[in-house]
């Protein structure tokens, strides 16, 4: 039996979204199947702006604003509008949770100062 390919699915995340927006409305296979194969496109294209831009930078790193950068890129006005608009709220927090614990500039400094003095 041949392995199994690892495919991912925005299957999940577009009932989520249904649910929200139209809580009595159901999607058939075929219309998921339609959407999910849409969603990958799009997140195939933004990624390849996503890396030239980062390339066209010299960074070996794609960063949120080579994605945001790509979304103006790709998106028409008003998707476009949404989709910075929500993935601002995303970054920001993201970065709320997780680099409250991350080191600041300043505490490296202090962390430098009492290991050289010790």
């Amino acid at each position: 039996m041949p392995p199994r390919k690892n495919h991912t699915t925005f299957n999940t995340y577009i009932l989520k979204l249904l649910l929200q927006i139209h809580p009595g409305i159901n999607i058939s296979i075929k219309a998921m199947s339609v959407m999910d194969d849409m969603l990958q496109h799009l997140f195939r294209k933004i990624m390849a702006e996503s890396i030239d831009l980062a390339n066209y930078n010299n960074y070996q790193t794609i960063s949120s604003r080579d994605v945001q950068t790509s979304v103006r890129l790709i998106l028409p006005e008003e998707l476009r509008k949404h989709a910075v608009s929500e993935g601002m709220k995303a970054v920001t927090k993201f970065c709320s949770n997780s680099c409250e614990s991350a080191p600041t500039e300043d505490n490296d400094k202090s962390a430098t100062n009492r290991s050289t003095r010790a």
